[in-house]
């Protein structure tokens, strides 16, 4: 499995003891959720979404919308078929730069990923030629003294 940090955290790894620990998976959690209540449209795209704890969320709370997970990292994306299942959901191993789909998205989620880019016009690039006519990118960057 690969090296964990607050960029990709797998929460039944963290301690539920440490107090880090257990910030890092609050604001990681938070953000998802502020996503889960501005999402428009039926369509969602979760950019970067690590081992899918995040996506997998958004999916509960809105169990109407068709919820796709994106990460380069093919450990994660196996992870997160194998620990995070619903109906509607599922996950593709791509480049959050190059990622393609056959139809737009209404929202996109995009939490933390920008940064790690070499070239982030390329990714704000694709993020507009994947969001439908009228829809929402929904996106954060760390803020935390950690990073």
């Amino acid at each position: 499995m690969s090296t964990h940090s607050i960029e990709r955290i797998y929460p039944p790894d963290l301690d539920p003891e440490n107090p880090s620990d257990q910030t890092t998976l609050r604001i990681h959690l938070e953000r998802y959720e502020f996503a889960a209540r501005h999402l428009n449209g039926d369509r969602v795209l979760d950019m970067a979404c690590g081992c899918g704890y995040g996506t997998a969320l958004l999916a509960e709370r809105h169990p109407d919308k068709q919820v796709t997970g994106v990460d380069i990292d093919p450990e994660a994306i196996a992870y997160a078929q194998r620990h995070y299942r619903l109906p509607n959901l599922r996950y593709v191993c791509a480049d959050a730069e190059r990622f393609e789909a056959e139809h737009g998205f209404d929202s996109i989620v995009s939490l933390e990923t920008i940064e790690h880019l070499p070239h982030p016009p390329r990714l704000i690039a694709n993020y507009a030629r994947l969001l439908a006519a009228g829809g929402r990118v929904i996106a954060s960057v760390p803020i935390t003294p950690t990073l």
